[in-house]
Formats: structure tokens, sequence, C-alpha cells
């Protein structure tokens, strides 16, 4: 109920349905951890900064934020205080930088993974 009354001065200018509120806050706090993981990354390593490294952990960071979001909607709906609230929206941040981190590692170890050589050695 909280949210409602947080996002209500925004959204009753345009009538929407109670379902788009989640679907904003996937899309906002998903791009925001995305980004904030991505600027993480490229600190961590001593490289020069790559945009489509950047654009990936973004896209990420939505469309795992729209789903961490549908995930706490009855969480969402249930937050009373602010407190309550923060601690949803926490969780969603956690879930996309959990699930960034482990793309990328996992696209980091494909891509260290060396190939193997069907030759056989002559001699």
């Amino acid at each position: 109920m909280f949210i409602n009354l947080v996002m209500s001065p925004f959204f009753n200018m345009v009538a929407m349905d109670a379902a788009f509120v989640p679907i904003v806050i996937g899309l906002v706090v998903g791009a925001g951890a995305g980004a904030l993981n991505a600027f993480l990354g490229w600190i961590k390593e001593p490289q020069k900064f790559d945009n489509r490294r950047f654009i990936y952990g973004i896209i990420v960071g939505i469309v795992t934020g729209l789903f961490a979001t549908q995930a706490f909607i009855p969480d969402l709906e249930a937050a009373q205080t602010a407190s309550e609230l923060t601690k949803v929206l926490l969780s969603v941040v956690a879930a996309v930088i959990a699930v960034d981190s482990i793309r990328t590692a996992v696209t980091g170890a494909v891509k260290t993974q060396p190939a193997s050589k069907s030759k056989q050695p002559t001699g």
C-alpha cells in the first residue's frame, strides 16, 4: 500500500493500471543496478572503458530487474513503510548485481577456455 502512496502523485496524471508500477520500478531499478555493476566492474579492471560491456550490463540489469520485480510484487504491495519498500528495492538491486556478476563470470570462463586441438603429433 505504501508504494501506491509514494507513486500516486506521479501516476495520477495518466490513467495507468496498478500492474504498470512494478514494471516501471523494474526498469528503473534494473537499469540503475546494471549501470552500477558495470561501473564497478570497469573500476575493478585496469582496462579502457568499453561501451559495449556497459550497455550489456544495463540490458542484463533491465531484464533481471523486470523479472525480480515481478517476483517481489507481493512484497511491494505489502510494504507499509519506507524501510520495507527500501528492503524490497535493495533485494531487486542485489538480484540484478548477482545475475550480472554470474553472467560476467560465465562469459569470461567460456572465452578463456582453450580450444582443444584435434591434430595428433607427428613423428
